[in-house]
């Protein structure tokens, strides 16, 4: 079905018009559950004709954080890492240093960072934002606590690649609240990961398992948020 938006998209106002574009988008996230490899060509492209045809924004962004998470998936951390940079450059140019997206695409920067052998940076990344996501996690929408779950999650993942048990103990158990908050079946994979930063924090810890184990957040988003 994307496909043939695509297609007809095409014959209606050309290849190169930037009336296509929604149409592509939605063809690669569409091909993200069963076609990853076709996901990570169809994003690679949609980023370059972004720039080309449209220049930097909120959808740029978008669509570059979603093809970080798939590039990080896939095991290709270098060019997740590069795509990611990008992807919170674009975000914070677009819309400013408080934007969801580039809160997320920060966030889901040093949870790569974490994994890939610098958790000094992304603690220092997360401790930047987490202010104000606490802030908007308190007071806004379950979008708001998702972003807010997901950077203590990431948070986490840097303070127990330090070695920092307790506070690695501490964000994972914060995310699990906030995750508690929204709807129990959105977000499975950042859910999971909550679940297994906290399980590992508690084993590290010598304690007993939680009775209310989380479910993880992070996933690529839809365009335009």
């Amino acid at each position: 079905m994307a496909r043939q938006a695509v297609a007809i998209a095409d014959r209606l106002y050309g290849p190169d018009d930037p009336r296509t574009l929604p149409n592509r988008f939605a063809e690669a996230v569409a091909a993200q559950s069963g076609e990853p490899e076709q996901s990570i060509r169809l994003y690679r492209a949609l980023a370059a004709d972004y720039e080309r045809l449209v220049g930097p924004g909120t959808t740029l962004a978008t669509v570059l954080n979603n093809l970080g998470i798939l590039l990080a998936q896939s095991g290709r951390t270098d060019e997740s890492r590069a795509v990611y940079e990008r992807a919170v450059d674009v975000a914070r140019t677009a819309d400013g240093a408080g934007s969801p997206i580039h809160l997320m695409a920060l966030a889901n920067f040093a949870t790569l960072l974490s994994r890939s052998g610098d958790p000094a940076r992304a603690r220092s990344l997360m401790l930047g934002i987490l202010p104000t996501l606490e802030q908007r996690a308190a007071t806004g929408t379950g979008a708001d606590r998702i972003n807010h779950a997901s950077a203590l999650g990431a948070l986490g993942s840097a303070e127990a690649h330090l070695g920092h048990v307790a506070e690695a103990l501490r964000c994972f158990t914060q995310a699990d609240a906030s995750l508690a908050t929204v709807d129990p079946s959105a977000y499975p994979d950042l859910r999971r990961e909550i679940a297994t930063g906290l399980a590992a924090a508690r084993d590290a810890r010598g304690l007993s398992a939680s009775p209310h184990p989380a479910t993880h957040v992070g996933g690529t988003q839809a365009e335009g948020r």
